[in-house]
């Protein structure tokens, strides 16, 4: 009986020895970590290591994306058919009508600190599709009943371009995520639905508001929305090793056998008291660390979310983001290509200019969503399989980009006109699926959201910025060559401020480093 009596007594100091040792490092773990680092899912790169498929799965993930960028990225290039069917519905002037998708483009490109924020409180990328899908629907399909074009500003313009944005953005960084070596070739299939839903969405839009009107056509539109249900469950979050998690449970573990050894009614020695006293005093040494169990529920769940909303503005505009040079260039450098968008819109009256008949600007247009849906996947092989850097192929993009506004000025027929929007189909094929790609390799796949929501957010500031720096200068100057002429020479300022990603990829300035990534 003694004998007995000795082992638990054994038992019971180690387990109190160990559970006491553990207790007090992840006390101190706690409370010498900055409260930002142990709150944020990005900068948990030390606790949770991303298991990254590289493929298998990730090919699902793929075409999920290839399908919601072919349903978003096809109303967002359809704009000129959209417009033309809330005109025959509403018979309201220009700008009202214009104001619908204005509003519906800018939300949807600048919804990325939302994303962060739910992300922030464990929502994953698949929950945001989802509810993004089935919220844009419902709100699209009110716009039937809709008596005036301003009403729809809030349905149509604000809620389904905020929750279109939602899945947009979080589908386009799970790709990313799933990727590493074949990241540019999925990035650029997952692209591709852009150009290709264009294509495609422009002629059916098209043809349901002549046969079946305006109303008929917010119905469709809806059903698109709600597809993104399906395509948000197939986006399973990546498995992560969390080693925190781990020590807590081990911790646990050590409580309640400790307390089962508590209940079972031995009476412990002193070396075991001793060690009691050690655990309570790394417990309760100091005010910091002192915890009243009846009441932590409450205060950490009301001291986390007060943390969090202050540290909303860090995770938008992070200093690891704002701080880093090859970041801020790529910024300034979407920031400036934002120009080549306004080719498309400004082509139509080019085809004006020149006095040609205005199906041939449909029939361009057509061609350009078709040739940048196909160049979006040659920019995957070209930096997959064929190993080029990803910045040579921006810096040369943007050259041949800047060459060609240029060259806009001197078409005076339909074949040259045709070869110039391909050849500014293809440049904008390599530059727009590049974004993801080079945020992921200057700030690791750890930060891709945290560096592609600030991008995604100024490329929709500068497409509006443009579009009033074109339509004033149109205005002022009433020539369609000077327009051209300042795109052109924005995308050159763009070009040169590529040759600082180019000197930093080849010096291994990148969190990953070319010969990673290919």
């Amino acid at each position: 009986m003694y004998l007995l009596f000795r082992l638990s007594s054994i038992i019971h100091t180690q387990i109190t020895v160990t559970s006491s040792v553990l207790m007090e490092e992840e006390l101190t773990n706690v409370f010498e970590s900055p409260p930002e680092d142990a709150e944020s899912a990005s900068d948990s790169g030390r606790e949770n290591t991303l298991q990254i498929p590289d493929g298998g799965w990730g090919w699902v993930i793929c075409f999920a994306g290839f399908m919601i960028n072919f349903i978003a990225g096809g109303l967002f290039s359809g704009t000129e058919i959209f417009h033309w069917g809330l005109i025959l519905l509403y018979q309201d002037t220009f700008y009202k009508t214009a104001m619908v998708e204005i509003i519906f483009d800018l939300i949807m490109m600048s919804v990325g600190p939302i994303v962060l924020l739910l992300l922030m409180f464990n929502v994953s990328h698949r929950q945001i599709i989802i509810c993004g899908g089935f919220i844009s629907a419902v709100s699209t399909f009110t716009c039937i009943f809709v008596k005036k074009v301003e009403l729809l500003y809030v349905p149509y313009g604000t809620i389904s371009g905020c929750c279109v944005g939602l899945a947009y953005f979080s589908v386009n960084t799970i790709v990313g995520r799933y990727f590493k070596k074949k990241r540019a070739l999925a990035v650029g299939i997952a692209h591709s639905g852009i150009g290709i839903g264009a294509f495609v969405l422009s002629y059916l839009l098209g043809q349901s508001i002549s046969y079946y009107g305006m109303r008929v056509t917010f119905l469709f539109i809806s059903g698109l929305f709600l597809s993104f249900i399906v395509y948000g469950a197939l986006c399973r979050p990546l498995k992560t090793g969390n080693t925190k998690k781990k020590t807590n449970e081990i911790i646990l573990k050590s409580m309640k056998v400790l307390q089962t050894e508590r209940n079972l009614g031995f009476e412990p020695d002193e070396e075991t008291i001793e060690n009691q006293e050690l655990m309570h005093r790394s417990n309760s040494g100091g005010s910091m660390h002192h915890v009243n169990l009846e009441t932590a529920p409450a205060t950490n769940t009301n001291g986390t979310f007060s943390r969090k909303c202050k540290s909303l503005c860090k995770i938008i505009f992070d200093p690891v983001v704002l701080k880093n040079p090859g970041m801020l260039l790529l910024i300034f450098i979407y920031f400036f290509e934002g120009a080549s968008v306004m080719v498309t819109v400004y082509t139509p009256d080019m085809i004006d200019y020149i006095g040609m008949r205005r199906g041939h600007g449909a029939l361009i247009i057509y061609i350009y969503c078709g040739v940048l849906g196909i160049s979006q996947v040659i920019f995957g092989m070209l930096a997959d399989l064929l190993h080029i850097p990803t910045s040579y192929i921006l810096m040369a993009s943007l050259l041949v980009s800047s060459a060609v506004c240029v060259a806009f000025t001197f078409c005076h027929s339909f074949a040259w006109l045709v070869f110039c929007i391909s050849l500014s189909a293809i440049c904008r094929g390599f530059i727009f699926p590049l974004g993801i790609v080079l945020v992921a390799s200057i700030l690791g796949v750890e930060n891709l959201e945290k560096g592609y929501s600030p991008l995604c957010l100024l490329s929709g500031v500068s497409y509006i910025i443009h579009r009033i720096i074109a339509g004033s200068l149109l205005d002022a100057t009433q020539s369609i060559d000077a327009v051209f002429y300042v795109f052109a020479s924005f995308l050159f300022m763009a070009c040169i401020m590529s040759c600082g990603i180019v000197y930093m990829q080849r010096n291994n300035k990148f969190s990953e480093y070319p010969e990673k990534d290919n």
